[in-house]
């Protein structure tokens, strides 16, 4: 693994990390405590951009591992 790549992965999984533990805050936040935002909005903003930035992170430190075993 390339210096670079391990960097950009280590941003990655911190971005990640961020953004779910966000989600997870609005999801118990809005369920438990106050509703602040509509619905779809929360699922647009919050959930997805988690989901896809976990998917990205996945994705990434796949095929980086898959070219470190070529």
């Amino acid at each position: 693994m390339v210096k670079g790549e391990n960097l950009e992965l280590r941003s990655l999984r911190w971005a990640t990390l961020v953004l779910v533990f966000l989600s997870l805050g609005v999801f118990l936040m809005q369920r438990f405590v106050v509703r602040v935002f509509n619905l779809a909005f929360e699922i647009c903003i919050f959930h997805f951009s988690a989901f896809l930035s976990l998917a990205m992170y996945l994705w990434k430190k796949r095929s980086l591992n898959n070219l470190g075993k070529s």
